[in-house]
């Protein structure tokens, strides 16, 4: 995250991963966003929506839910644990 955003300067960013194998569910994603990723930023520095598959939360509220931290994130000028809590909900 921090290389592209170092290369692209993005306001924010959002990766799509999928999880390694052994988990729950094969078919798992994970949602890492973060505020102005740049080179020194860490994994605290980011918000993470996980499970995202059909037994977890479903793709279509899971794209929601990105959708709303995103805007959260960019009103509150940041993201990850620094910002305190979070209402996110859908």
């Amino acid at each position: 995250m921090n290389a592209i955003g170092d290369i692209l300067a993005p306001e924010c960013l959002v990766l799509l991963i999928g999880e390694r194998p052994g988990l729950a569910t094969a078919e798992s994603l994970s949602a890492y966003m973060g505020f102005q990723p740049r080179r020194g930023k860490t994994d605290a520095d980011r918000a993470v929506i996980s499970n995202i598959h059909r037994q977890g939360t479903p793709p279509e509220e899971a794209g929601e839910l990105i959708a709303r931290h995103l805007k959260a994130i960019l009103e509150r000028g940041g993201s990850g644990v620094g910002m305190g809590s979070w209402n996110v909900s859908i």
